[in-house]
């Protein structure tokens, strides 16, 4: 096998590991409360293999998100715990965080206040983004317009 195909396997591998062996565990408890805590991997950056970039979302039994410490966190593979170079709460990100919103315009979101709800949580999403974060819309029915290209504003 040549290496670039030795490489992706391996990359494969780090990331099929890292979905299926790995587990973020709390060191301490992350509140007071009873209720669980839902601790998911959202997505595994293999990019600059061999370092490894996990990023995690936590929410509550109702899917609030919930701020973690990133102290808090641990993370291991078959059962060992890894040594953690660089740990970032999402409000510590220093680089611009680009989302795309993209929303269901069409007949159906007009029953039951389906669009306004959507609307509202859109402005709610915008309206928590820091200042240098960038949002765009896409919106769709029978065809798909860039409503607003990504932007600061």
């Amino acid at each position: 096998m040549n290496k670039k195909v030795l490489a992706v396997m391996r990359t494969l591998w780090i990331t099929l590991s890292l979905f299926g062996l790995t587990g973020f565990v709390p060191s301490k408890p992350l509140n007071a409360e009873p209720a669980p805590l839902l601790v998911r991997i959202t997505q595994v950056d293999t990019a600059q293999f061999p370092r490894v970039t996990v990023y995690i979302s936590v929410t509550d039994n109702e899917g609030n998100p919930v701020e973690v410490s990133p102290s808090q966190l641990v993370l291991a593979e078959n059962g060992q715990e890894m040594k953690l170079e660089d740990v970032k709460g999402i409000g510590e990100r220093e680089e611009p965080l680009i989302t795309l919103l993209i929303m269901d315009v069409s007949g159906s979101m007009n029953a039951a206040g389906k669009l306004e709800a959507a609307k509202e949580a859109a402005r709610a999403y915008v309206n928590q983004t820091r200042p240098n974060d960038l949002t765009g819309l896409l919106i769709f029915n029978t065809r798909v317009i860039y409503e607003q290209p990504i932007t600061q504003d």
